[in-house]
């Protein structure tokens, strides 16, 4: 997953003092800034209320993805299960199944190039953050260290920016939009196997679904490796069920 950087073309020194009072004047003194707790609270109303939330115990998603590295439209298929287990499954005709999943301890993947192999230690803490099924409910706890930083005028709504460093190696900013208290983006920094990796994904096209909660129906993941390596990920949600029986097995590394 990545990240895109922008670059602001130099200035003499009368342009950069003419930028940064203007600067000054859009951008929210620290003590105007909304307080996390309000952020936080708006995001669960936006999506369908704590309520609703916690009777889901389960979710299948079925939808479809569109990779930059493969060429094409493959089925996509996530189970998750609460508190902590998922399995996402991605089909190319041709070439078989590539399986990632998590049982809340061990995280694993299975597909033709690697077989059944563990995800290096490295990336667990990222996965297990990714994988609580009542994340809304739990940024707290989850981000210790979460706090408002700014209020992001440059797009065409205005983004509450909040900022945590779960562990010294990762980063994680969530935008908020202020119109509609949705998440609308996440940029993360972690450790992957090869190096440091830089992802932004965004959130669209929010609908009611099984249940009475709004989930994004859209999401698009930029990555970047440590190597240079950029992919690009269009995930498309279809259907989406929750309560369905999970069984625990379901999310445990294959025998082989």
């Amino acid at each position: 997953m990545i990240h895109v950087a922008s670059h602001l073309p130099g200035l003499c020194a009368v342009g950069f003092a003419l930028a940064a009072g203007l600067l000054a004047a859009e951008t929210p003194a620290p003590t105007d800034l909304p307080a996390l707790d309000t952020v936080l609270a708006r995001y669960v109303e936006a999506i369908g209320g704590q309520a609703r939330i916690e009777k889901l115990s389960s979710r299948v998603i079925e939808g479809e993805v569109e990779m930059s590295l493969v060429p094409g439209t493959f089925a996509l298929r996530v189970l998750a299960k609460a508190p902590d287990r998922q399995l996402s499954v991605i089909t190319i005709p041709g070439f078989g199944e590539m399986q990632e999943g998590y049982d809340g301890t061990n995280a694993w993947v299975k597909n033709p190039m690697v077989g059944v192999a563990d995800r290096p230690a490295v990336e667990l803490p990222k996965v297990r953050r990714d994988a609580q099924f009542h994340r809304e409910l739990q940024y707290r706890k989850i981000f210790p260290d979460l706090a408002v930083k700014s209020v992001d005028r440059s797009g065409p709504e205005p983004l509450v920016v909040t900022e945590s460093r779960p562990d010294p190696k990762s980063l994680e900013r969530f935008y908020f939009s202020q119109t509609s208290g949705l998440l609308v983006r996440q940029d993360s920094e972690f450790e992957g196997q090869t190096g440091r990796v830089a992802a932004t994904a965004t959130y669209e096209d929010y609908r009611e679904v099984n249940g009475g909660v709004r989930l994004p129906h859209a999401i698009r993941i930029t990555a970047r490796s440590a190597e240079g390596i950029e992919m690009n990920l269009k995930l498309t949600v279809k259907e989406v069920k929750h309560n369905v029986s999970l069984d625990d097995a379901t999310f445990r590394k294959p025998a082989s």
